[in-house]
């Protein structure tokens, strides 16, 4: 394995997900829908909500997660005039509290939050019989790109210097938290051979590019900031959509390509994107679907958890239950594309 001015290489990613789901009008049958495949209207929902809300975190208590679910249940709570209760359900990276969602019954009591990509990635590799393409969304909570980082020390200065350098029979060394979709994905299509070199937590894996132990990473924009800003790493390319201007990082990550105008693949990057979303389970009435979706876009309104947002540091991104329904439309639907390979990564 040769090394570069600063290291060796390595490269992390993670992505999103999309698919159709069953939807149903209160008194009309599930599954049933207006000709664009949005929910089939009518029903009576009036006497919904009347008792209390159980939002399922299915992760353990203190994570990225866990303080978004926190942040809205007391907001959603007022606007809903019922008790939204944050529980925690962690287990199989995720998935133990979403397919506990998927499978209770489907009026609008109990809601989860999640992130498409992990959802598609998982149920591609097979390590899940559930079909979580069928949750029913709510609502987006944000969406954030990640960035591909190497050490500011690096002889590598752009995205092209990197590929130039790749070599099958010496693979970049990669920083990551664990092998996932986006990796797998976005440096198939740069063209990038790697060897994933896994870390505990995200500081660990970016100090490890800094001190020339790896070569590359990819990280969600909010993980790479301060090291960015700092001067110790270097950005290259952007998976997703850039922050708008005046949003944290913005200005870190300006006049960096796409992984879309990098890589030509039109779409890769939103596929890729770190979203989260809010969801019910399929089959959950569209009057009832309706409501949960215009009461958390009333959530966003709020200046007290747009404030609890701004200390933690997150960026609000809300999107409307269909605009959340097609993120899984498009997540699942492109990574199916890429089955085999995730399929031939993620068995190892």
């Amino acid at each position: 394995m040769h090394l570069s001015a600063v290291g060796r290489r390595s490269g992390v990613i993670s992505l999103v997900a999309g698919l159709s789901l069953v939807l149903a009008a209160c008194g009309t049958q599930a599954g049933s829908s207006d000709g664009d495949g949005s929910p089939a209207a009518g029903g009576d929902c009036d006497g919904y909500p009347s008792e209390d809300v159980d939002f399922v975190i299915p992760y353990g208590p203190g994570g990225g997660f866990d303080t978004w679910a926190r942040l809205v249940a007391p907001v959603l709570q007022e606007e809903l005039g019922v008790n939204v209760v944050p529980v925690n359900r962690e287990g199989a990276g995720g998935l133990v509290g979403v397919t506990e969602v998927l499978n209770t019954e489907a009026n609008g009591y109990t809601i989860v939050i999640t992130e498409p990509g992990v959802l598609a990635t998982q149920q591609i590799a097979g390590t899940t019989d559930a079909d979580f393409s069928e949750l029913q969304a709510i609502g987006r909570l944000t969406v954030g790109p990640e960035v591909i980082v190497v050490a500011e020390g690096s002889e590598w200065e752009s995205i092209e210097d990197v590929q130039a350098a790749a070599d099958p029979a010496d693979p970049f060394l990669m920083a990551s938290g664990g092998i996932a979709a986006i990796n797998i994905v976005a440096f198939d299509e740069l063209g990038l051979p790697y060897t994933d070199v896994p870390h505990d937590a995200s500081p660990d894996a970016l100090l490890s590019i800094v001190r020339g132990d790896t070569d590359i990473a990819v990280y969600p924009l909010t993980s790479v900031a301060e090291g960015i800003s700092g001067g110790d790493l270097k950005p290259l390319v952007l998976i997703g959509e850039p922050p708008a201007e005046g949003q944290p990082g913005a200005d870190l990550v300006e006049g960096i390509p796409t992984l879309d105008e990098a890589t030509g693949t039109e779409g890769i990057g939103a596929a890729l994107a770190q979203t989260r979303i809010v969801a019910t389970p399929p089959g959950t009435p569209a009057c009832v679907v309706d409501v949960l979706d215009q009461a958390l876009a009333s959530v966003f309104e709020n200046e007290d958890f747009l404030a609890g947002l701004d200390e933690a540091g997150f960026i609000p991104v809300h999107g409307s239950a269909a605009e959340a329904q097609e993120v899984i439309n498009v997540t699942f639907s492109t990574l199916e594309g890429y089955s085999d390979l995730l399929i031939e990564n993620l068995s190892e």
